[in-house]
């Protein structure tokens, strides 16, 4: 390429950027470009990552018009001017006019402990003066500042409003379960659902309200302040609330259960139970059992006026006839009547065994007395022989009386039993 032809492509490329300048300039759009910053205690590559962050964010406002790096360098290096080390005011306003922009942005990256710091000046081609200048500090790491401390930095330099410095925290994840399930989940006053209940996105760092409801239960909350990311799992175990109840009837101290557990004797005053329908019973010896619903409800007292039928004495007076002590069981005396049956079953197993002595012993004295009897040849076994007879009919005397003690207490337990179930 000789000489005329390159002077004539820089002309062109002036004249194209001058009648552009002024088209845009037409527009009230201003012309900018933006040189690399320099790095003080930062690497190459993270100061030239920034510098580009920087330009696009200048680029999204829209407030400029701003040449891309790669036209830039085109640009001068056709104009055969160097970048590298153009740091003083006289040296940036030589690259705009070659560049053709009335704005030339310039500035510096710094870090200082755990700090860092972006130094900005809008420098005027025209006049060669600072027309705007701004100092961005951000604590942090590096992916922060170049994320959002770009897009505040922007903005300080052109007077609008920063942007959080700090990156924006994960959401958190909170699990909440309840004991019964099924209680509505309301998060700061605000419905969510039923338990068991998951939330997603929540905001970390927030104090949340947790409360939970559930009818005929004592509401329960919590308060729950989030980390990031933090994922959390919370039982509420709830409390029934609790009404009273008052039961009135015949007959008295008859037992009272509610769902099996036995709350006391008739009549029964304001005894303190938890809300909800529950299953009555009463019980009393020789009455039919009573079987009733009663619902208690919230700080309240509940009435309950009931009469329970006698049972008839037949089917009671048969069995015991029968077996002594089972009658009593039947009408539900549950220590009488199996005391009278143990007693019954023992005296009969004795009398029963003395029976079997009494036989035993007899069959042994009739041998005897037959032996004795018939010895005519023999006069001397005859003493020990008698003695043998004696022996013999004494032990089945003991063994007859003994059957026949046991024989009168089991009469005897026969007469109390019989005599207990008609009266």
């Amino acid at each position: 390429m000789n000489f005329l032809q390159v002077y004539m492509r820089r002309l062109f490329t002036l004249v194209f950027l001058l009648t552009f300048s002024r088209f845009i300039t037409a527009e009230d759009v201003i012309t900018i470009a933006v040189l690399d910053f320099e790095g003080l205690a930062i690497l190459e590559m993270e100061t030239r990552a920034l510098t580009n962050r920087l330009r696009g964010n200048l680029v999204k406002t829209g407030e400029y018009q701003v040449i891309e790096r790669g036209k830039m360098d085109e640009i001068l290096e056709e104009q055969g001017f160097q970048l590298s080390g153009c740091t003083s005011e006289g040296c940036i306003v030589e690259a705009g006019q070659l560049l053709g922009v009335e704005m030339m942005l310039a500035g510096s990256f710094s870090l200082v402990g755990a700090t860092y710091s972006v130094e900005m000046r809008l420098i005027d081609i025209e006049t060669g003066t600072i027309t705007k200048s701004a100092n961005f500090d951000m604590r942090g790491e590096i992916d922060d500042f170049l994320t959002e401390g770009m897009i505040s930095a922007v903005n300080k330099l052109l007077g609008k409003e920063a942007l959080r410095t700090t990156p924006e925290l994960p959401p958190a994840v909170v699990r909440i379960m309840s004991n019964p399930e099924a209680a509505t989940v309301f998060i700061n006053d605000e419905q969510k659902g039923i338990t068991p209940l998951e939330l997603k996105e929540l905001p970390a760092e927030d104090a949340l309200q947790i409360k939970v409801e559930l009818k005929d239960y004592e509401i329960q909350a919590e308060e729950l302040t989030l980390n990031s990311g933090q994922n959390s799992d919370i039982t509420f175990t709830l409390l029934r609330k609790t009404g009273f109840i008052s039961m009135t009837g015949s007959p008295a101290k008859s037992k009272l259960y509610l769902e099996g557990k036995c709350i006391g004797k008739l009549p029964l005053k304001e005894y303190k139970y938890p809300v909800g329908s529950w299953q009555l019973i009463a019980k009393k010896p020789e009455y039919h059992t009573y079987i009733d619903t009663v619902s208690v409800t919230p700080d309240d007292v509940t009435s309950v006026v009931f009469k329970m039928e006698k049972q008839p004495k037949t089917v009671p007076l048969i069995c015991s006839a029968i077996i002594p002590g089972t009658g009593q069981c039947v009408q539900k005396h549950w220590l009488k009547g199996p005391a009278l049956l143990i007693l019954s079953a023992g005296f009969g197993a004795m009398a029963m065994t003395g029976q079997t002595d009494f036989t035993q012993y007899q069959d042994e004295y009739n041998e005897n007395l037959d032996i004795y009897n018939s010895n005519r040849t023999q006069p001397d076994l005859l003493p020990a022989q008698r003695q043998a007879v004696d022996e013999s009919f004494n032990l089945m005397k003991d063994a007859e009386s003994s059957r026949n003690m046991f024989m009168a207490a089991l009469g005897g337990v026969w007469t109390i039993n019989i005599i207990d179930i008609i009266f």
